[in-house]
Protein backbone atom coordinates (compact mmCIF):
# COMPACT_ATOMS: atom_id res chain seq x y z
CA UNK A 1 0.00 0.00 0.00
CA UNK A 2 2.84 2.37 0.89
CA UNK A 3 4.51 1.65 -2.45
CA UNK A 4 1.28 2.54 -4.27
CA UNK A 5 1.09 5.85 -2.42
CA UNK A 6 4.70 6.54 -3.38
CA UNK A 7 3.90 5.82 -7.03
CA UNK A 8 0.86 8.10 -6.94
CA UNK A 9 2.88 10.85 -5.25
CA UNK A 10 5.63 10.57 -7.87
CA UNK A 11 2.95 10.75 -10.59
CA UNK A 12 1.47 13.93 -9.11
CA UNK A 13 4.96 15.38 -8.67
CA UNK A 14 5.84 14.61 -12.30
CA UNK A 15 2.67 16.29 -13.56
CA UNK A 16 3.30 19.27 -11.31
CA UNK A 17 6.88 19.93 -12.44
CA UNK A 18 5.95 19.27 -16.09
CA UNK A 19 3.17 21.88 -16.10
CA UNK A 20 4.86 24.25 -13.62
CA UNK A 21 8.49 24.01 -14.67
CA UNK A 22 9.52 27.60 -13.95
CA UNK A 23 8.06 27.67 -10.44
CA UNK A 24 9.53 24.24 -9.67
CA UNK A 25 13.03 25.32 -10.71
CA UNK A 26 12.76 28.61 -8.81
CA UNK A 27 11.71 26.82 -5.62
CA UNK A 28 14.03 23.81 -5.68
CA UNK A 29 16.76 24.24 -8.29
CA UNK A 30 17.59 23.46 -11.91
CA UNK A 31 17.80 19.66 -11.62
CA UNK A 32 14.43 19.09 -9.93
CA UNK A 33 12.63 18.06 -13.14
CA UNK A 34 15.31 15.50 -14.06
CA UNK A 35 15.32 14.09 -10.51
CA UNK A 36 11.52 13.79 -10.43
CA UNK A 37 11.44 12.06 -13.84
CA UNK A 38 14.17 9.60 -12.82
CA UNK A 39 12.34 8.82 -9.55
CA UNK A 40 9.08 8.34 -11.42
CA UNK A 41 10.60 5.92 -13.96
CA UNK A 42 12.28 3.87 -11.20
CA UNK A 43 9.06 3.57 -9.19
CA UNK A 44 7.08 2.61 -12.31
CA UNK A 45 9.67 0.32 -13.90
CA UNK A 46 7.40 -2.76 -13.70
CA UNK A 47 4.57 -0.75 -15.26
CA UNK A 48 6.84 0.08 -18.18
CA UNK A 49 7.76 -3.58 -18.62
CA UNK A 50 4.05 -4.46 -18.74
CA UNK A 51 3.40 -1.64 -21.21
CA UNK A 52 6.11 -2.79 -23.59
CA UNK A 53 4.67 -6.31 -23.56
CA UNK A 54 1.13 -5.07 -24.27
CA UNK A 55 -0.49 -4.92 -27.69
CA UNK A 56 0.37 -1.61 -29.30
CA UNK A 57 -1.53 0.76 -31.59
CA UNK A 58 -0.59 2.03 -35.04
CA UNK A 59 0.29 5.55 -33.74
CA UNK A 60 2.51 4.00 -31.04
CA UNK A 61 4.38 1.90 -33.61
CA UNK A 62 5.04 5.01 -35.69
CA UNK A 63 6.08 6.89 -32.53
CA UNK A 64 8.69 4.18 -31.85
CA UNK A 65 9.97 4.57 -35.40
CA UNK A 66 10.12 8.36 -35.00
CA UNK A 67 12.13 8.02 -31.77
CA UNK A 68 14.47 5.50 -33.40
CA UNK A 69 15.09 7.80 -36.39
CA UNK A 70 15.58 10.78 -34.07
CA UNK A 71 18.10 8.83 -31.98
CA UNK A 72 20.07 7.60 -34.99
CA UNK A 73 20.20 11.09 -36.54
CA UNK A 74 21.33 12.63 -33.25
CA UNK A 75 24.06 10.03 -32.73
CA UNK A 76 25.35 10.27 -36.32
CA UNK A 77 25.26 14.07 -36.19
CA UNK A 78 27.34 14.11 -33.02
CA UNK A 79 29.81 11.60 -34.40
CA UNK A 80 30.30 13.67 -37.57
CA UNK A 81 30.38 17.16 -36.08
CA UNK A 82 31.23 16.67 -32.37
CA UNK A 83 28.90 19.54 -31.47
CA UNK A 84 28.72 18.56 -27.78
CA UNK A 85 24.93 18.30 -27.66
CA UNK A 86 24.72 14.51 -27.33
CA UNK A 87 24.05 14.32 -23.58
CA UNK A 88 21.40 17.05 -23.66
CA UNK A 89 19.78 15.53 -26.75
CA UNK A 90 19.68 12.00 -25.34
CA UNK A 91 18.26 13.28 -22.03
CA UNK A 92 15.46 15.12 -23.81
CA UNK A 93 14.66 12.15 -26.04
CA UNK A 94 14.52 9.87 -23.01
CA UNK A 95 12.04 12.17 -21.26
CA UNK A 96 9.87 12.38 -24.40
CA UNK A 97 9.90 8.60 -24.75
CA UNK A 98 9.22 7.88 -21.08
CA UNK A 99 6.38 10.38 -20.79
CA UNK A 100 4.54 9.53 -24.00
CA UNK A 101 4.74 5.78 -23.45
CA UNK A 102 3.53 5.91 -19.84
CA UNK A 103 0.63 8.29 -20.38
CA UNK A 104 -0.42 6.40 -23.52
CA UNK A 105 -0.75 3.11 -21.66
CA UNK A 106 -1.77 4.34 -18.18
CA UNK A 107 -4.94 2.55 -17.05
CA UNK A 108 -6.06 5.01 -14.35
CA UNK A 109 -6.68 7.82 -16.80
CA UNK A 110 -9.37 9.61 -14.77
CA UNK A 111 -7.09 9.82 -11.74
CA UNK A 112 -4.37 11.39 -13.88
CA UNK A 113 -6.85 13.91 -15.31
CA UNK A 114 -8.10 14.94 -11.86
CA UNK A 115 -4.50 15.44 -10.77
CA UNK A 116 -3.92 17.58 -13.83
CA UNK A 117 -7.09 19.56 -13.12
CA UNK A 118 -5.96 20.29 -9.55
CA UNK A 119 -2.51 21.36 -10.77
CA UNK A 120 -3.98 23.77 -13.33
CA UNK A 121 -6.31 25.26 -10.69
CA UNK A 122 -3.18 25.95 -8.64
CA UNK A 123 -1.45 27.44 -11.70
CA UNK A 124 -4.46 29.73 -12.25
CA UNK A 125 -4.24 30.89 -8.64
CA UNK A 126 -0.52 31.60 -9.13
CA UNK A 127 -1.35 33.60 -12.27
CA UNK A 128 -4.05 35.59 -10.44
CA UNK A 129 -1.64 36.74 -7.74
CA UNK A 130 1.31 37.25 -10.10
CA UNK A 131 2.40 40.60 -11.46
CA UNK A 132 2.12 41.31 -15.17
CA UNK A 133 5.12 40.38 -17.30
CA UNK A 134 6.09 44.03 -17.72
CA UNK A 135 5.05 47.64 -17.19
CA UNK A 136 3.45 47.94 -20.62
CA UNK A 137 1.57 44.65 -20.82
CA UNK A 138 -1.49 43.14 -19.17
CA UNK A 139 -0.26 39.58 -19.75
CA UNK A 140 0.36 37.12 -16.95
CA UNK A 141 1.48 33.54 -16.76
CA UNK A 142 1.07 30.80 -14.20
CA UNK A 143 3.99 28.72 -12.99
CA UNK A 144 5.56 28.38 -16.44
CA UNK A 145 7.63 31.11 -18.07
CA UNK A 146 5.90 31.76 -21.40
CA UNK A 147 2.28 33.03 -21.36
CA UNK A 148 1.63 31.36 -24.74
CA UNK A 149 2.68 27.98 -23.32
CA UNK A 150 0.46 28.68 -20.32
CA UNK A 151 -2.42 29.45 -22.68
CA UNK A 152 -1.84 26.10 -24.42
CA UNK A 153 -2.09 24.34 -21.06
CA UNK A 154 -5.33 26.20 -20.28
CA UNK A 155 -6.82 25.09 -23.60
CA UNK A 156 -6.01 21.47 -22.80
CA UNK A 157 -7.48 21.60 -19.29
CA UNK A 158 -10.72 23.19 -20.48
CA UNK A 159 -11.45 20.19 -22.69
CA UNK A 160 -10.28 17.81 -19.96
CA UNK A 161 -12.71 19.53 -17.58
CA UNK A 162 -15.65 18.90 -19.91
CA UNK A 163 -14.61 15.24 -20.23
CA UNK A 164 -14.49 14.88 -16.43
CA UNK A 165 -17.91 16.52 -16.22
CA UNK A 166 -19.25 13.75 -18.45
CA UNK A 167 -18.11 11.39 -15.69
CA UNK A 168 -19.07 13.25 -12.49
CA UNK A 169 -22.16 15.11 -13.83
CA UNK A 170 -21.39 17.95 -11.41
CA UNK A 171 -22.49 21.29 -12.88
CA UNK A 172 -20.72 23.29 -10.16
CA UNK A 173 -17.47 21.54 -11.07
CA UNK A 174 -17.98 22.37 -14.76
CA UNK A 175 -19.07 25.99 -14.38
CA UNK A 176 -16.55 26.88 -11.70
CA UNK A 177 -13.65 25.28 -13.55
CA UNK A 178 -14.47 26.77 -16.95
CA UNK A 179 -15.00 30.18 -15.33
CA UNK A 180 -11.57 30.07 -13.67
CA UNK A 181 -9.74 28.75 -16.72
CA UNK A 182 -11.40 31.17 -19.17
CA UNK A 183 -10.69 34.13 -16.89
CA UNK A 184 -7.06 33.06 -16.62
CA UNK A 185 -6.85 32.51 -20.38
CA UNK A 186 -7.80 36.16 -20.93
CA UNK A 187 -4.77 37.27 -18.92
CA UNK A 188 -2.48 34.82 -20.71
CA UNK A 189 -3.34 37.00 -23.70
CA UNK A 190 -2.66 34.55 -26.51
CA UNK A 191 -4.50 35.40 -29.74
CA UNK A 192 -3.68 31.98 -31.15
CA UNK A 193 -5.32 30.27 -28.17
CA UNK A 194 -8.64 32.04 -28.77
CA UNK A 195 -8.51 31.32 -32.52
CA UNK A 196 -7.88 27.63 -31.90
CA UNK A 197 -10.51 27.55 -29.13
CA UNK A 198 -13.08 28.85 -31.62
CA UNK A 199 -11.97 26.19 -34.12
CA UNK A 200 -12.28 23.45 -31.49
CA UNK A 201 -15.77 24.62 -30.52
CA UNK A 202 -16.79 24.50 -34.19
CA UNK A 203 -15.57 20.89 -34.39
CA UNK A 204 -17.54 20.07 -31.24
CA UNK A 205 -20.66 21.67 -32.71
CA UNK A 206 -20.35 19.64 -35.91
CA UNK A 207 -19.78 16.23 -34.32
CA UNK A 208 -21.67 16.56 -31.02
CA UNK A 209 -24.63 18.73 -32.09
CA UNK A 210 -27.34 16.30 -30.92
CA UNK A 211 -25.58 15.66 -27.62
CA UNK A 212 -25.10 19.40 -26.97
CA UNK A 213 -28.75 20.20 -27.71
CA UNK A 214 -29.90 17.40 -25.39
CA UNK A 215 -27.79 18.73 -22.52
CA UNK A 216 -28.39 22.45 -23.05
CA UNK A 217 -32.17 22.20 -23.39
CA UNK A 218 -32.60 20.08 -20.29
CA UNK A 219 -33.73 21.87 -17.11
CA UNK A 220 -30.27 21.70 -15.53
CA UNK A 221 -28.65 22.59 -18.83
CA UNK A 222 -30.66 25.79 -19.29
CA UNK A 223 -29.90 26.92 -15.74
CA UNK A 224 -26.23 26.04 -16.16
CA UNK A 225 -26.05 27.87 -19.52
CA UNK A 226 -27.50 31.03 -17.95
CA UNK A 227 -25.11 30.77 -15.00
CA UNK A 228 -22.14 30.20 -17.32
CA UNK A 229 -23.16 33.22 -19.43
CA UNK A 230 -23.35 35.29 -16.24
CA UNK A 231 -19.98 34.02 -15.01
CA UNK A 232 -18.32 34.79 -18.35
CA UNK A 233 -19.90 38.28 -18.46
CA UNK A 234 -18.76 38.98 -14.91
CA UNK A 235 -15.30 37.65 -15.74
CA UNK A 236 -15.06 39.90 -18.81
CA UNK A 237 -16.06 42.94 -16.74
CA UNK A 238 -13.63 42.02 -13.95
CA UNK A 239 -10.83 41.55 -16.48
CA UNK A 240 -11.55 44.59 -18.63
CA UNK A 241 -7.83 45.41 -18.74
CA UNK A 242 -7.09 41.99 -20.22
CA UNK A 243 -9.97 42.23 -22.70
CA UNK A 244 -8.84 45.64 -23.95
CA UNK A 245 -5.25 44.44 -24.11
CA UNK A 246 -6.28 41.39 -26.09
CA UNK A 247 -8.19 43.59 -28.52
CA UNK A 248 -5.07 45.70 -28.95
CA UNK A 249 -2.96 42.61 -29.63
CA UNK A 250 -5.54 41.47 -32.18
CA UNK A 251 -5.28 44.76 -34.05
CA UNK A 252 -1.51 45.13 -34.12
CA UNK A 253 1.40 43.26 -32.62
CA UNK A 254 4.98 42.64 -33.61
CA UNK A 255 5.03 39.00 -32.55
CA UNK A 256 3.71 37.66 -35.86
CA UNK A 257 6.39 39.52 -37.81
CA UNK A 258 9.03 38.08 -35.45
CA UNK A 259 7.65 34.60 -36.04
CA UNK A 260 7.79 35.08 -39.80
CA UNK A 261 11.43 36.08 -39.49
CA UNK A 262 12.32 33.00 -37.45
CA UNK A 263 10.28 30.70 -39.72
CA UNK A 264 12.26 32.00 -42.72
CA UNK A 265 15.43 31.34 -40.74
CA UNK A 266 14.15 27.80 -40.14
CA UNK A 267 13.62 27.39 -43.88
CA UNK A 268 17.23 28.37 -44.54
CA UNK A 269 18.45 25.95 -41.87
CA UNK A 270 16.48 23.18 -43.58
CA UNK A 271 18.02 24.10 -46.94
CA UNK A 272 21.56 24.00 -45.51
CA UNK A 273 21.08 20.91 -43.31
CA UNK A 274 18.42 18.98 -45.17
CA UNK A 275 19.30 15.43 -44.08
CA UNK A 276 20.81 15.76 -40.58
CA UNK A 277 19.53 19.08 -39.27
CA UNK A 278 21.47 21.51 -37.07
CA UNK A 279 21.29 19.31 -33.98
CA UNK A 280 18.50 18.23 -31.64
CA UNK A 281 17.60 21.19 -29.42
CA UNK A 282 19.90 23.60 -31.26
CA UNK A 283 17.38 25.73 -33.19
CA UNK A 284 17.49 28.64 -30.73
CA UNK A 285 21.29 28.72 -30.70
CA UNK A 286 21.58 28.63 -34.50
CA UNK A 287 18.65 30.82 -35.64
CA UNK A 288 20.53 34.08 -35.00
CA UNK A 289 23.05 33.22 -37.73
CA UNK A 290 20.28 33.19 -40.35
CA UNK A 291 18.59 36.44 -39.34
CA UNK A 292 19.61 39.82 -40.76
CA UNK A 293 16.80 41.78 -39.08
CA UNK A 294 16.40 42.43 -35.39
CA UNK A 295 15.18 39.35 -33.55
CA UNK A 296 14.18 39.52 -29.89
CA UNK A 297 15.70 36.86 -27.63
CA UNK A 298 12.30 35.31 -26.90
CA UNK A 299 11.65 35.04 -30.66
CA UNK A 300 14.75 32.93 -31.43
CA UNK A 301 13.06 29.54 -30.80
CA UNK A 302 11.27 28.00 -33.78
CA UNK A 303 7.65 28.82 -32.80
CA UNK A 304 6.57 25.83 -34.86
CA UNK A 305 7.17 22.20 -33.91
CA UNK A 306 7.16 20.91 -37.50
CA UNK A 307 9.78 23.44 -38.60
CA UNK A 308 11.72 22.64 -35.44
CA UNK A 309 11.86 18.89 -36.11
CA UNK A 310 12.91 19.41 -39.73
CA UNK A 311 15.52 22.09 -38.99
CA UNK A 312 17.03 20.29 -35.99
CA UNK A 313 16.87 16.65 -37.08
CA UNK A 314 16.45 16.53 -40.84
CA UNK A 315 14.02 15.18 -43.40
CA UNK A 316 13.62 11.62 -42.04
CA UNK A 317 12.76 12.82 -38.53
CA UNK A 318 10.31 15.32 -40.01
CA UNK A 319 8.55 12.70 -42.14
CA UNK A 320 8.19 10.19 -39.30
CA UNK A 321 7.00 12.90 -36.89
CA UNK A 322 4.40 14.14 -39.38
CA UNK A 323 3.26 10.58 -40.09
CA UNK A 324 2.99 9.95 -36.34
CA UNK A 325 0.80 13.04 -35.81
CA UNK A 326 -1.43 12.10 -38.76
CA UNK A 327 -1.84 8.54 -37.49
CA UNK A 328 -2.59 9.77 -33.97
CA UNK A 329 -5.48 11.95 -35.09
CA UNK A 330 -6.96 9.73 -37.81
CA UNK A 331 -6.97 6.36 -36.01
CA UNK A 332 -10.53 5.57 -34.84
CA UNK A 333 -11.45 9.19 -35.58
CA UNK A 334 -15.23 8.78 -36.02
CA UNK A 335 -15.52 6.35 -33.12
CA UNK A 336 -13.78 8.82 -30.80
CA UNK A 337 -15.63 11.91 -32.02
CA UNK A 338 -19.01 10.23 -31.45
CA UNK A 339 -18.13 9.42 -27.84
CA UNK A 340 -17.30 11.35 -24.67
CA UNK A 341 -13.63 10.74 -25.50
CA UNK A 342 -13.96 13.44 -28.16
CA UNK A 343 -13.09 16.01 -25.46
CA UNK A 344 -9.73 14.34 -24.87
CA UNK A 345 -9.18 14.18 -28.63
CA UNK A 346 -9.72 17.96 -28.76
CA UNK A 347 -7.42 18.47 -25.77
CA UNK A 348 -4.59 16.72 -27.63
CA UNK A 349 -5.43 18.43 -30.92
CA UNK A 350 -5.34 21.86 -29.27
CA UNK A 351 -1.78 21.31 -28.01
CA UNK A 352 -0.69 20.31 -31.54
CA UNK A 353 -2.30 23.41 -33.06
CA UNK A 354 -0.72 25.65 -30.43
CA UNK A 355 2.56 23.93 -31.24
CA UNK A 356 2.39 25.56 -34.66
CA UNK A 357 2.93 28.97 -33.00
CA UNK A 358 5.05 28.09 -29.94
CA UNK A 359 8.21 25.95 -29.62
CA UNK A 360 6.77 23.22 -27.38
CA UNK A 361 8.36 20.10 -28.88
CA UNK A 362 10.75 19.59 -25.97
CA UNK A 363 8.18 20.54 -23.32
CA UNK A 364 7.01 17.71 -21.09
CA UNK A 365 3.47 19.08 -20.90
CA UNK A 366 3.25 18.84 -24.70
CA UNK A 367 3.90 15.08 -24.74
CA UNK A 368 1.67 14.39 -21.74
CA UNK A 369 -1.19 16.28 -23.40
CA UNK A 370 -0.52 14.56 -26.72
CA UNK A 371 -0.65 11.16 -25.02
CA UNK A 372 -4.29 11.66 -24.00
CA UNK A 373 -5.65 10.75 -27.42
CA UNK A 374 -3.12 7.92 -27.69
CA UNK A 375 -4.44 6.59 -24.38
CA UNK A 376 -8.00 6.71 -25.71
CA UNK A 377 -7.02 4.73 -28.83
CA UNK A 378 -5.33 2.01 -26.74
CA UNK A 379 -8.28 1.99 -24.31
CA UNK A 380 -10.70 1.37 -27.20
CA UNK A 381 -8.44 -1.42 -28.45
CA UNK A 382 -8.55 -3.06 -25.01
CA UNK A 383 -12.34 -2.83 -24.87
CA UNK A 384 -12.60 -4.28 -28.36
CA UNK A 385 -10.29 -7.17 -27.43
CA UNK A 386 -12.28 -7.84 -24.25
CA UNK A 387 -15.52 -7.83 -26.26
CA UNK A 388 -14.07 -10.29 -28.77
CA UNK A 389 -12.89 -12.53 -25.91
CA UNK A 390 -16.38 -12.54 -24.38
CA UNK A 391 -17.89 -13.47 -27.74
CA UNK A 392 -15.42 -16.34 -28.16
CA UNK A 393 -16.24 -17.66 -24.68
CA UNK A 394 -19.97 -17.46 -25.43
CA UNK A 395 -19.51 -19.36 -28.71
CA UNK A 396 -17.55 -22.09 -26.93
CA UNK A 397 -20.09 -22.45 -24.14
CA UNK A 398 -22.92 -22.66 -26.68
Amino acid sequence: MLFKYLKDFSLFLLLFVSFNDTLSIELTGYYIIKVVLALFVLLHIYDYIEMFSSKTSRPMRIFYIFMLVLTVVTLVSNLLYFDGTLVVGVTRMFSIFALFVYFSYAKELDKILYMLWAIMILSSVVAYFSDTLGMYTFRKTGATEDPNSFAAQLLVIQFVTVYLFQKNKNWFFLLGSLGIFTYTLLFAGSKSAFIFLALMLLIVFIFRFKNIVTHVFSAKGLIATMILAGVISAGVMMSSTAVEGLKGRAQKTGTFEQRLIVWRAGGEMIRDHFFMGVGFGEFRNVSGRYVKDFLAEEAKPSHNNFIKVFAESGIFSFLTFTLFILALFTTRFLEIMRSDYSWLYLASLSIVLMGMTIPSLHHKDFWISLALVSNVIILLMRKEAEGNLVNVIKEKTN
